[in-house]
């Protein structure tokens, strides 16, 4: 039975761990036609993947003519300020287009054409149901678990009491203890 639980528990542990923090379901945001040179900021949720897991981002993008689109990753700076000052985390160029890239939770991004408007889509994985089910099974598994290390304890052994310590007294109605040989 010990040996059960702690491979339960491990099992628990080890899903809870997968679900938490691995991306399994998809998501959109909805397309946005952007005139050139304009920012589109996007920010997928607050992070609660607690392990810093990342999540996978896909945008897509047409134009009627050949357009550059940058992707620039803003952190917690929420109107992406800095945005086209420094080197954008993604690029791509044409009518048409896909570009992939990885960020945190929480982080801002700012998606921003140039040469030309074009409609934009952005498409994302995270952890099922931001990782609560996989919360739940890690600290069901961790309880189950320290419940198999409890029971894996041999039960301590009773102390035996040497056998010149013994002794044959015996107790009297009025709680009086008698040695052997009085009276």
């Amino acid at each position: 039975m010990r040996g059960n639980l702690l491979a339960v528990g491990v099992l628990l542990v080890l899903i809870g761990v997968a679900l938490w923090y691995f991306p399994l379901q998809t998501g959109s945001l909805p397309a946005d036609l952007v005139p050139s040179g304009t920012k589109d900021i996007i920010q997928l949720g607050a992070p609660l993947d607690l392990l810093g897991s990342t999540v996978p981002f896909s945008l897509d993008w047409n134009a009627s003519t050949s357009v550059t689109v940058n992707v620039y990753a803003c952190g917690a700076d929420a109107s992406c300020s800095s945005a086209g000052s420094g080197a954008p985390l993604a690029t791509g160029s044409g009518a048409s287009g896909t570009i992939d890239w990885s960020g945190h939770r929480g982080q801002y991004f700012a998606l921003v054409p140039t040469g030309g408007s074009a409609t934009l889509h952005v498409s994302y994985t995270y952890p099922l149901y931001d990782g609560l089910p996989g919360i739940a099974l890690f600290v069901v598994g961790v309880i189950v678990v320290l419940l198999g290390v409890g029971l894996s304890r041999p039960p301590t052994p009773e102390k035996q009491v040497p056998a010149h310590f013994t002794t044959t007294a015996t107790m009297e109605g009025d709680g009086t203890v008698v040695e052997p040989g009085e009276t």
